[in-house]
């Protein structure tokens, strides 16, 4: 719903009384981050690895630019 006050227009929201909050499903959703996080995968998944980046200092850019790295 929009609202004006003080010469501008915002969104309000409001709660839908026929549609409790889902706390459960919150508390599901933050957990599995903290265990990804933590580095927990499934059984049967695969992990990929990233590759570790080496760290290049700004003044071997252009040494590596006309190398072709």
């Amino acid at each position: 719903m929009k609202v004006s006050a003080q010469g501008r227009v915002v969104d309000e929201w409001k709660w839908k009384e026929s549609r409790p909050d889902n706390h459960w499903f919150d508390c599901l959703v933050g957990c599995a981050v903290a265990a990804n996080l933590a580095g927990a995968t499934l059984p049967g998944v695969i992990a990929v690895r990233k590759r570790k980046r080496e760290r290049v200092d700004f003044g071997e850019w252009p040494r590596r630019a006309r190398e072709g790295r």
